[in-house]
Order: structure tokens, then C-alpha cells, then sequence
């Protein structure tokens, strides 16, 4: 191949996130900024005005966003593979900085709600549902989340007792340095505090205190100050 043909390539693979959006989205009021990303294999679909999208070094493949209302910010930043954004509402907000994630689904549906993801955190498959009227999914710095992780700040549908809602949406709260195994589940109105752990297949319905070992279903303590680090043991 000659070298302008591979220049050519090139060019082309570094800036087709910038030449879709510049090309294709042409819906009024709707803004995105791109600076130093690369997405391989991306789709978008936007129906509303006034959104921002803002891939500030986001490296990523297959990554879809779709945004159905007015006033939606994204913000994005570090790695992310096989993700999927879904907003359906207005005014909401999805922050993640510097983050590794691969095969997450986040789930926004309604007004004001927003999904925090502070720096350095990882994970490595799941959902993330936010639902309702300022509510929220806030997720600290350094976690790291294993394969099949759920987080619901919701139950999705209302349970009603004389036509009144008895199961409202909650936020889920998750400090610093939290370590989730595989298939953990969060609820709503759930708060793990920093440095928590808690083990494999375990449901977490009630909160967690800060530096202690949770397994089990539902999620129960069965350790106090411990801790933990990204090292493997050999």
C-alpha cells in the first residue's frame, strides 16, 4: 500500500467521529465538541434541541448514544467499549471522567437526573438505570466494578395502593475506592461508603459502611476494616 494511501486511512479512522457528526447531525440547537477522541464503530441518534456532547480523550469502540428530549449533556472521557447511552427526557446530565468502562447500558428516563462517574473508575459489564425527577447514580473515584454489575435507582414501574405510588425513585450513592464483584446488584436508596467491598452475587438493599467486607442476599457484613488494592494475588 503506498504511504499516501495509509496517510489517507489513517486521517480518515482519527477523524470520523468529528465527520459524522459535522456531516449528520443537523438537528437545530444540538452541539458536540470532539477533542483528541477516536470511536470506532459509533452511532448516534438525536431527537430534540439544545444538547451538548462533549468527548473530551475518549478512546472507544462501538459506542451508541441516543437522546430523545431537550437540554441533555454528555460528557465523556478515558475508554469505553461496547457502551450504550440512552436519555429519554430533559435537562439531564451523564458525566464520566477518565474512566475504563466496556459493555455498560445506561438507562436515563425523565427530568433533571444525572449519572456520575469519577476519575479512574472501571468496570466491566452492566446497566445503570436512573429514573424519575432529580434523581441520580453518583459513583465515586478509583472504583472498580467487575463483570454484570446493576445499579437501579429505580423499580422502572409504580407499585400503587389506592392510585397512590408506594415505591418512589431513589438515588444510589457510592463513595471512593469501592470494589463490587461479579453479578452484585445495587437497589435504589442505596449509599456504600468509601472503601466498602462487597462480594460476588450479592444484593445490596440497604446501605454500607465505609471499609467493611458485604456478601450475600440481601447484602450483610461479615468484616470491618478492611481494605483493598488493584493488585492480582499470586
Amino acid at each position: 500500500m503506498k504511504l499516501s494511501s495509509i496517510l489517507k486511512c489513517v486521517f480518515q479512522n482519527i477523524f470520523r467521529i468529528k465527520y459524522f457528526f459535522l456531516r449528520n447531525l443537523n438537528v437545530s440547537g444540538n452541539q458536540m465538541s470532539s477533542v483528541d477522541s477516536f470511536i470506532r464503530r459509533f452511532k448516534y441518534s438525536v431527537n430534540g434541541d439544545n444538547n451538548l456532547m462533549t468527548l473530551n480523550r475518549i478512546w472507544g469502540t462501538n459506542i451508541s448514544i441516543i437522546i430523545d428530549g431537550k437540554g441533555n449533556q454528555i460528557f465523556l472521557s478515558g475508554e469505553a467499549r461496547n457502551c450504550s447511552f440512552e436519555i429519554y427526557g430533559d435537562n439531564n446530565v451523564v458525566e464520566l471522567f477518565d474512566i475504563k468502562y466496556q459493555g455498560v447500558k445506561f438507562i436515563m428516563r425523565g427530568n433533571d437526573c444525572k449519572i456520575h462517574i469519577g476519575q479512574r473508575s472501571s468496570c466491566g459489564g452492566g446497566r445503570f438505570v436512573v429514573m424519575g425527577k432529580s434523581n441520580e447514580i453518583f459513583i465515586g473515584k478509583d472504583c472498580q466494578f467487575a463483570d454484570n454489575i446493576e445499579i437501579w435507582a429505580t423499580d422502572s414501574h409504580p407499585i400503587l395502593i389506592s392510585d397512590k405510588v408506594i415505591n418512589p425513585n431513589k438515588p444510589v450513592v457510592i463513595g471512593n475506592h469501592v470494589w463490587l464483584g461479579a453479578y452484585v446488584k445495587i437497589l435504589k436508596g442505596v449509599t456504600i461508603e468509601d472503601n466498602a467491598i462487597v462480594g460476588m452475587n450479592s444484593v445490596v438493599t440497604r446501605s454500607i459502611k465505609s471499609k467493611t467486607l458485604n456478601v450475600g442476599y440481601p447484602a450483610q457484613c461479615i468484616k470491618e476494616n478492611v481494605d483493598w488494592n488493584r493488585n492480582f494475588l499470586i
